[in-house]
């Protein structure tokens, strides 16, 4: 029979690992190819209006600016009988820049800036901005 302070510390590894895990796919990657061709309607209709815009002749491009601030997740065991504490500290601070360039009205290009890495992947803190249209697009599809 386990001890309880062995129970105590595959608690944490057991959150972690649950966190950690992975979809069957990730949003953000599959919006960059998905989204290619779609209309500025089409950008409005899933993802909303801009932050921000920059026009230039045939081509445009369009920034979502999103940003997430909370206070994360801290995790502690206590070790060798309450003499000594670990903890491992998760932050979900954040920064998401979503540029989406145009060309002749279509949807050419999609790229992510900012701080937007999460336990769930690189650049997943802009998985809101873009997963709508992801939806959009299979819809579409059908």
């Amino acid at each position: 029979m386990p001890s309880k302070t062995a129970a105590l510390l595959a608690l944490p590894c057991f959150l972690l690992s649950s966190c950690a895990e992975r979809h069957p796919y990730n949003t953000v990657e599959v919006a960059k190819t998905s989204m290619r061709g779609l209309s500025e309607q089409d950008v409005r209709m899933c993802a909303g209006f801009p932050s921000k815009t920059f026009d230039s002749g045939k081509t445009s491009v369009w920034s979502y600016e999103m940003e997430q601030r909370s206070g994360g997740v801290t995790l502690g065991a206590p070790v060798m009988f309450g003499i000594a504490n670990t903890s491992l500290s998760l932050s979900s601070n954040g920064y998401c820049r979503v540029q989406f360039l145009f060309v002749d009205g279509k949807v050419d290009q999609v790229s992510y800036a900012g701080d937007s890495d999460t336990p769930r992947g690189k650049d997943t803190l802009c998985t809101p901005v873009v997963s709508g249209c992801v939806g959009y697009v299979q819809e579409k599809q059908r």
